[in-house]
């Protein structure tokens, strides 16, 4: 993905492409901004050249939608002077000629391409703090990440993350269970070495493949962290402060096989479990969850939900709220997407994971700084009153939407959700030790301004702000 400001839409890249990088046919622009017109009347804007396709969409509702030569690209919309109304303009080529031109018109302004004077760049999310919870600072410069793996079966891999540069001596262990399918620690880089660089042991199991049937998910893991720590123990390692016991991160499945983990630690011989936090965990009748009774009721527990999530949605975290009733310390948190800006954060089930290889505000503001504060108060004593619901604000002080947070109760649904089980006619099946099935009625993903957070593009760009 490729990033500049353009002072307009005004391109004519005739054979060629945006830049040298990208080909110079089957490529994609999207423009992001404001347009604040000069006078206060219907506005008709249009494309006046263009070849292949483009949308165009202001305040988030598409006002030119044209996919291929003959399809309209001209259209009326109300714009009101003195206020920045949010645009967005989408364009593909195919093959062949690559030009693009955005023009208005209206009763008191003569037609002409929209100059960079009335459009301005969309505004910007915060960047990662230097410190605290979630920040960039950390003890350990790099991280020394060992697999392990058996030849009799490939489910037993596990990756091993030691701080370094400089290593210390001893270090508290952090375990995280991947999402389904997410077994390779590339998907979740970025977390992974933050945590490690902070300070911690990072243990990350495998523990299946394609076909592995879900009731093998904990036995495997559990499997991995035993043969790890053992790992650990031997000479030229960190070692593990296993007095401290540990913390346990997942997602998705992994949020299942995480809070499973921590229900079972004493029939499994596990570590403590001093903190555990849950993202998005995805149940089924054929990965349920464990009884949940055996968690131990000083365990702080996290359980995160996210707001578009239509894969796995609430069901699980209300499952643990439900029946994890000695734990004394339940978070139940929801994350929002936000679309004000670019790139746009979207709270969806995939939010965690890093499919595009870029992280954003929704990791270290909202869950690197959840699991850093978790592990620094179960470890250390410090951080246990840091407030993961707010996430700072837009370049134009506009203030992000923040997470909820309720305690020891799970949140109604929020107006809007489309996350799976936040339907208003919804019914679920729950028995002890065998797991929560919902049934829900269609949801309807909300409106928002065009291609929004992690989708692949191509190439994105932004407009100058005015002087």
């Amino acid at each position: 993905m490729l990033a500049q400001i353009d002072p307009s839409v005004d391109v004519r890249w005739e054979f060629g492409a945006p830049d040298p990088a990208l080909p110079s046919d089957q490529f994609a622009v999207r423009w992001t901004g404001t347009i604040e017109p000069r006078f206060t009347e219907r506005y008709t804007l249009s494309l006046p050249h263009v070849d292949d396709t483009a949308r165009v969409l202001v305040d988030g509702a598409v006002v030119i939608d044209h996919p291929n030569l003959w399809s309209p690209s001209s259209s009326t919309v109300a714009l009101v002077r003195g206020q920045r109304h949010d645009i967005v303009v989408e364009y593909s080529e195919a093959w062949g000629w690559a030009e693009i031109q955005l023009a208005w018109v209206s009763p008191s302004q003569p037609f002409e391409v929209v100059p960079s004077s009335q459009l301005a760049p969309a505004p910007k999310p915060p960047p990662q703090p230097a410190l605290g919870p979630g920040g960039a600072s950390a003890p350990s410069a790099a991280c020394t990440v060992t697999q392990r793996a058996v030849w009799w079966n490939d489910d037993l891999t596990y990756w091993v993350f030691e701080p370094a540069s400089p290593a210390p001596a001893r270090a508290p262990v952090v375990v995280f269970d991947h999402g389904w399918m997410g077994n390779d620690p590339v998907h979740y880089a970025h977390w992974l070495d933050h945590l490690c660089r902070r300070g911690n042991i990072v243990i990350v199991p495998k523990y299946q493949n394609l076909l592995t049937l879900p009731i093998f998910f904990l036995p495997n893991a559990v499997w991995s962290v035993h043969d790890a720590l053992g790992f650990l123990a031997t000479p030229g390692h960190v070692q593990p402060q296993l007095e401290l016991g540990m913390v346990v991160v997942g997602h998705s499945a992994g949020g299942i096989v995480a809070i499973d983990m921590a229900d079972t630690w004493q029939a499994n011989a596990l570590p403590f479990p001093r903190a555990l936090f849950a993202v998005e965990p995805g149940i089924t009748p054929l990965a349920p969850l464990t009884g949940l009774d055996q968690i131990p009721p000083a365990t702080p527990v996290t359980c995160l939900v996210g707001n578009e999530d239509t894969v796995v949605g609430r069901t699980a975290c209300d499952v643990v709220f439900q029946r994890a009733t000695q734990v004394r310390g339940k978070r139940y948190v929801w994350a929002f997407s936000d679309d004000h800006g670019t790139p746009g954060l979207v709270a969806d089930h995939f939010a965690p994971s890093e499919l595009t290889g870029y992280t954003d505000v929704l990791d270290f503001l909202l869950l690197w700084k959840i699991a850093d504060a978790m592990r620094d108060c179960a470890f250390l004593g410090t951080s246990c009153n840091v407030d993961p619901t707010t996430l700072g604000s837009w370049s134009d002080g506009d203030p992000m939407v923040p997470a909820t947070m309720t305690f020891d109760q799970a949140r109604p649904y929020p107006a809007g959700s489309t996350a799976v089980g936040c339907s208003e006619r919804w019914s679920f099946y729950l028995a002890q030790s065998r797991g929560f099935v919902a049934t829900v009625s269609s949801p309807v993903r909300r409106s928002g301004s065009g291609v929004r957070g992690r989708g692949l593009r191509l190439a994105d760009r932004s407009f100058p702000r005015a002087a």
